[in-house]
């Protein structure tokens, strides 16, 4: 049976991903997803709340000296509202059948794109222990029984590469220091470390000294691997799963045993690549949403170390693009400083996965959220049906289904005002619509909803909720 009515595949929401949709204009890249919020001191300590819908994380916080850390993602167990499949209208509705439904044409309305550049932190303290002991140094050899920190995070790096969660992101991938390009931070022979002009607050590279600080921004702005989309299929049917696993396994960090290591942290060099790349990337793709994903588990050391001037990258790129930059604190990281990068970024705070058995879980769940925080419960308006024929804008209609229960249909409302409780949408402009909005408590509903697939219909008046 052909169904020439329907205007758009469902789609899917997985357990993660939905969970941390956000769902309103007035709040992108706000934490809606359960992620928590981040640990007030030090490391260790009582166990934070999670958000209204999931928790994704719970960072924790209590007494203790050092950097602050806290442990993110330890589940799934949200219990935001869910629709009733079963459930009409207020006012009495029959959903549209899509069979029945008098489009006559069929047409893709989908989600905007997420193009994500993940700049992660290879700097030699990464190979610390992971369980949270200290690791003395033996032989100019970091002497560790267990695995280390960069063993547990690039493992979560790897696994979100091949999780079906990341299936249609278009993801880059960049660490820093790294020299494959340069992005070292690294002074010129004889400068010793930190050279001249690294004082907190200081520009990239002094001038008066000479320096060759390895801070280039736009050197810092090549993506070791460059973004392309994320398959369904495993690799190597997906080459680019394969380059970016291969990537990740081959760039281990160095430690100490070499003969001149480099301890830098080149932050503000780092992240202001990632930012210029996002920014670029954004006013080329303005139809998807650009995003910074930092991971890094130290202070800045090298290059301007001033967290000011690193925030403001990210400010500058989130006023200029619309950027969304994403943090995220391993042990040893700065609370403080990182939060204050999220905020000015537009993501509100960042996220910490301490040391131990479970941080490859946590930030696995973490960077699944995250993905989902950078997609919206809005679709695009399809104009025209897959033979060319226009569709008319001010027919259409929304269904909802929750696996193989009977969809129902989501009422029209004017505006976001006129959400209300029920099941509803509504256009960006009804004069002339681009895009169908979700209303926030359907979008709290689909997103803890692990079965949803929501359905466009074209070719009908939508039915219209009134209050």
């Amino acid at each position: 049976m052909i169904r020439n009515t329907f205007t758009s595949v469902g789609f899917l929401v997985s357990a993660l991903a939905t969970a941390a949709y956000s769902c309103s204009s007035n709040t992108t890249g706000s934490d809606t997803s359960g992620l928590g919020a981040p640990s007030t001191t030090g490391k260790g300590g009582g166990t934070g709340s999670g958000g209204t819908s999931g928790t994704i994380g719970n960072p924790t916080g209590g007494s203790g000296g050092g950097g602050s850390s806290g442990v993110a993602a330890t589940g799934n167990t949200g219990s935001g509202p869910v629709i009733n499949p079963d459930a009409g209208q207020a006012d009495g509705s029959t959903t549209i059948d899509e069979d029945a439904a008098c489009g006559t044409g069929k047409a893709s309305a989908t989600l905007k794109p997420v193009n994500m550049l993940v700049m992660y932190d290879r700097s030699w303290s990464m190979n610390e222990c992971g369980d949270g002991n200290d690791s003395p140094i033996t032989n100019n050899t970091l002497d560790c029984p267990t695995l280390s920190r960069w063993d547990l995070t690039s493992a979560a790096l790897i696994k979100f590469f091949q999780s079906a969660e990341a299936a249609d992101l278009n993801v880059a991938l960049r660490f820093f220091p790294d020299d494959t390009p340069g992005c070292t931070g690294f002074p010129a022979a004889g400068m010793g470390f930190p050279p001249p002009g690294m004082d907190a607050g200081a520009p990239a590279a002094d001038a008066g000294t000479g320096a060759d600080l390895n801070c280039d921004i736009p050197t810092c702005a090549m993506p070791l691997v460059n973004i392309a989309p994320l398959l369904a299929d495993p690799a190597p049917t997906d080459a680019h799963e394969a380059e970016l696993v291969a990537a990740v396994a081959s760039h281990a960090p160095p430690g100490p045993e070499m003969p001149n290591p480099n301890p830098s942290t080149p932050t503000y060099a780092a992240l202001g690549g990632a930012e210029q790349w996002a920014v670029t990337y954004q006013m080329a793709h303005p139809d998807g949403q650009a995003v910074v994903v930092l991971v890094t588990d130290g202070e800045p050391y090298g290059c301007d170390t001033s967290t000011n001037n690193i925030a403001r990258l990210a400010a500058d790129a989130n006023t200029q693009a619309g950027v969304l930059t994403y943090v995220v604190g391993l042990t040893g990281s700065s609370e403080a400083g990182l939060n204050q990068i999220a905020r000015s970024g537009g993501t509100d705070q960042a996220y910490f996965v301490s040391d131990g058995n479970t941080a490859t879980d946590d930030l696995l769940k973490t960077l699944i959220a995250i993905k989902g925080m950078a997609l919206s419960c809005d679709l695009e308006v399809p104009t025209n049906d897959e033979s060319g024929m226009e569709i008319n804008p001010h027919l259409i209609n929304v269904n909802y289904a929750s696996g193989t229960n009977p969809a129902t249909e989501l009422g029209y409302v004017e505006n976001l005002a006129a959400c209300g409780s029920e099941p509803a949408w509504y256009y960006d402009d009804p004069n002339n619509p681009t895009i169908i909005h979700l209303c926030p408590s359907t979008c709290d509903s689909v997103k803890a909803d692990t079965m949803a697939t929501l359905q466009i219909l074209a070719g009908c008046k939508p039915h219209i909720v009134t209050r």
